[in-house]
């Protein structure tokens, strides 16, 4: 059997580096790096980089950046689900593999896939079809390593992407209503000693601390880590429907790691059968577990709509394809109808204030005692908003109203008309000397 191996970097890793919680990108790029065209005739490549936004779009060589601007936001919407996975498909090493990957991508209509133990050496990006292949890896050895293959829509939306190790690899979305950063890992096994274990996890921590919080958070991918159904008191972090007997060292980690940066374990909220709950099997079928997962901003968790594991899904891997549908639940704001004040200013006539106290002397006297004072003082507010509307009444529109010391229903060449007039007749009066 042939062995494949990744493509040469014609198109080299670009890494977006972000300051922490300020959202600003430096573009570092290695030798002489282009975004490859999206026109499947032309091998014309191109930068286009929006100096108002600091983004960076990929555009074909017959759109311009303003097209490109507009057509950003094909996923992570408010209207359509987005379908997002992980898998860990234990090698794309292997003659054929990666073709295998894409059908199933395909198959599945995945948006975004990360890939575990990819097994190729050094970062790259390239394209395959209508998809594109961010990967990291190690520098001589066929070990380890991941990836997150895009789809036609995740591309036009994609901004920057970081290879941070064979562990870690991250892609940035522009989208119509937030940016989103996709983490896909591959973390230590349990057999691992604690100090791979804890560089992997402070590696983890610094590249979360780097992305800006007003991003929504994807992590994804296999951490070999078992939870079991005990939320720890973390109930908007840990779901209920843990499939685990307990939780193991792995396991632990993950939790402390989504309970300090505020994700949620999008496995465990949704109630499944078990075969649809692990996502790895032993060799011999005798021992399954969940160890892939899906975890999302907590903010964001109720626009996590199901995450489950697909059997059908085939590549020759012990791990399956676990699968997230996510729509973007936005906040409806409510629009509050402000009530115009009383008008105050006829209360200087004094037929309007007679009749204003004859009718709160009316009311008052129908009142009655109650041993509830919540409730007589809510009469009595009552009574009064009611005797003011009916003797004095409510303003019009903007007449009246205070902004900036002056009323806003006056203009200031109107109150110089007013001041003229009055110094006129003063004047005429023999008021003023």
């Amino acid at each position: 059997m042939g062995v494949a191996f990744p493509p040469r970097k014609t198109a080299p890793a670009t890494e977006t580096t972000r300051s922490s919680h300020s959202g600003t990108q430096q573009q570092r790029r290695e030798g002489t790096s282009r975004f490859v065209s999206r026109s499947s005739d032309s091998s014309q490549v191109e930068d286009a980089q929006d100096d108002t936004q600091g983004d960076v779009f990929m555009t074909a060589s017959s759109e311009s950046l303003r097209d490109a601007r507009n057509q950003r936001s094909p996923i992570f919407n408010a209207k359509l689900f987005t379908r997002i996975g992980t898998w860990n498909v234990r090698t794309l090493f292997q003659c054929g593999r990666l073709d295998q990957v894409l059908e199933e991508m395909q198959k599945y209509k995945l948006d975004i896939l990360g890939l575990s133990e990819v097994r190729w050496t050094g970062q790259g990006r390239f394209t395959s079809g209508q998809a594109t292949i961010l990967y990291s890896g190690r520098e001589k050895d066929h070990y380890q390593g991941v990836g997150i293959l895009l789809n036609k829509n995740a591309t036009k939306a994609l901004i920057g992407w970081k290879p941070v190790s064979e562990r870690i690899i991250t892609a940035r979305f522009a989208t119509r209503h937030a940016k989103i950063t996709v983490v896909q890992v591959y973390a230590p096994t349990e057999s691992a000693s604690d100090s791979e274990k804890d560089s992997f996890y402070e590696q983890l921590q610094d590249e979360l601390n780097s992305i800006p919080s007003y991003d929504i958070k994807l992590v994804i991918g296999d951490f070999n880590g078992k939870i079991d159904d005990n939320r720890r008191g973390s109930y908007t972090m840990i779901g209920p429907h843990g499939s685990a007997i307990s939780t193991n060292d792995n396991g632990e980690r993950f939790a402390l790691s989504c309970c300090t940066n505020g994700l949620s374990i999008g496995n465990m909220f949704f109630r499944h059968k078990r075969i649809h709950k692990v996502t790895w099997t032993s060799p011999d079928g005798g021992t399954s577990n969940e160890i892939d997962y899906i975890c999302i901003s907590s903010l964001w968790r109720s626009s996590l709509h199901d995450v489950r594991t697909y059997r059908g899904a085939d590549v020759g891997s012990d791990h399956n394809l676990v699968i997230a549908r996510i729509w973007l639940r936005l906040k409806k704001t409510k629009v509050v109808t402000s009530v115009p004040p009383f008008a105050i200013e006829k209360l200087k006539d004094p037929n309007v204030v007679n009749s204003f106290h004859l009718d709160m002397s009316n009311r008052f006297a129908t009142l009655q005692h109650f041993g509830d004072f919540v409730e007589q003082w809510k009469l009595f507010q009552d009574s009064i908003k009611d005797s003011a509307t009916k003797t004095i009444g409510r303003r019009r529109g903007n007449c009246g109203k205070q902004e900036n010391g002056r009323k806003t229903g006056q203009t200031p060449l109107s109150s110089l008309f007013q001041r003229r007039e009055i110094s006129s007749n003063a004047l005429t009066t023999g008021q003023l000397r």
